[in-house]
């Protein structure tokens, strides 16, 4: 387990210990992928727009930035095992990438070396919505951007995957 991971499942059993949160609690978006971590990654001006906690084990994060007339999102949906019952991360991996390939009708490619598995189905044209679906140790992230160049792309998988 990356050093990530087990800080993540740590506070999380710690704050259930205390009667903090549930179980089943969403992982924080913010504690996967942080604003500092979003701003070195895809550049400065991101604002975080806040997390939603749509069930247990699964939550939603929001940035954005405004560029002039095209502003930029990046929406990152977090799952843990709680919220991929009847189903491995694995197997949750390998959902959400086809869901990508179908829904942006573009195949994806694998990006070795990063998390348990990570795969980039870009958009069709320049600057249209790319998707990244990363498999590490502790859950599945299913992220989708707009107007991010591919070495942002590429920092932006490898820090929701660190450690």
């Amino acid at each position: 387990m990356s050093t990530k991971s087990a800080a993540i499942a740590l506070s999380c059993l710690l704050a259930v210990a205390r009667g903090g949160i549930a179980a089943n609690a969403p992982v924080p978006c913010g504690r996967i992928l942080t604003e500092g971590e979003v701003k070195a990654a895809a550049g400065p001006g991101w604002t975080n727009l806040g997390q939603e906690e749509t069930e247990g084990g699964k939550s939603e994060c929001t940035w954005l930035r405004q560029d002039g007339a095209n502003p930029k999102a990046i929406v990152f949906t977090w799952w843990t095992r709680d919220a991929v019952k009847g189903s491995s991360l694995a197997d949750h991996f390998e959902a959400q990438a086809k869901r990508a390939e179908t829904v942006h009708e573009n195949r994806r490619e694998a990006l070795e070396g990063i998390g348990e598995g990570t795969v980039l189905v870009p958009g069709k044209k320049p600057g249209a919505m790319a998707v990244l679906v990363i498999r590490t140790v502790a859950g599945v992230a299913y992220v989708e951007t707009d107007y991010l160049e591919r070495p942002q792309l590429l920092r932006l998988a490898r820090a929701i995957a660190a450690p």
